[in-house]
């Protein structure tokens, strides 16, 4: 499985696959893989009354990153049953990897006792839509009533937080985290994990537009509240990034 991923994943993933031995941070690694050749899209075959399964369904062809699987996935399957919602991960069978759709059976309200009130997860290698609506939700969360439940108070903590920052800053944050998604989901790139290389084009596509260098250091400062947020590693703090923000700002001066 490792070979298969190594031989189809961008160098960068390939680096930071190999600095790990954490499988649990494989899924945010390969959250933002740009595989090549891209990958099929398939939608897994579901359970037959007679126990058997129905074949997996080809969806889409030259899918290269999960994000893009998970909003094609979306598109193509219109009515998701009652009671479950759609997933899409990352299968290799045989040595060939895709991606595969399945609908996975929603938790039923109150499965997990003490944590219905905690923050939504972040939506890591999701469509850029719901990385946007995750931000908005989660930076205007209310300060919840003292009831003495261990995960209340962590839902305070998450609040009380926030309120470190002015509100106009968290609302401007808002906007440059929702421009943020509509320029990754134009270009067809994965929006949180955001890559370093991506966060870098970004700020020159902004430099490029004539946008002044105070914006531009706010929206990477809003890039890496999210990733912060999200408590995965910011790509903010990436070389090329500090290296594009310090041309720009050159760039500004002699003009």
């Amino acid at each position: 499985a490792q070979a298969a991923l190594h031989a189809r994943v961008d160098h960068l993933t390939r680096q930071r696959l190999a600095e790990t031995q954490d499988p649990a941070r494989w899924r945010e690694i390969l959250s933002t893989a740009r595989f090549t050749p891209p990958l099929p899209l398939l939608l897994a075959g579901i359970e037959l009354p007679d126990g058997t399964y129905s074949p997996d369904t080809p969806l889409a062809q030259g899918v290269p990153y999960a994000s893009a699987a998970q909003q094609m996935a979306q598109d193509h399957v219109a009515d998701v049953p009652s009671g479950f919602e759609l997933a899409v991960g990352l299968e290799i069978d045989d040595g060939t990897p895709s991606f595969l759709a399945w609908f996975r059976p929603l938790q039923p309200v109150g499965a997990c006792p003490g944590t219905s009130d905690a923050s939504p997860p972040a939506p890591v290698g999701q469509p850029a839509a719901a990385v946007a609506q995750w931000f908005s939700v989660v930076s205007t969360q209310p300060v919840p009533e003292h009831d003495g439940r261990l995960a209340t108070a962590r839902q305070a903590a998450d609040a009380y937080m926030h309120r470190s920052k002015a509100e106009n800053t968290l609302r401007t944050y808002r906007a440059a985290v929702r421009s943020w998604c509509r320029w990754a989901a134009g270009h067809a790139l994965p929006a949180l994990p955001a890559r370093g290389e991506d966060v870098a084009a970004y700020l020159a596509d902004m430099a490029l537009q004539g946008r002044r260098t105070s914006t531009i250091d706010l929206h990477r400062a809003a890039l890496r509240y999210l990733h912060h947020l999200a408590q995965i590693a910011v790509p903010t703090a990436h070389p090329m990034v500090t290296a594009t923000l310090a041309g720009i700002r050159r760039e500004a001066k002699e003009t």
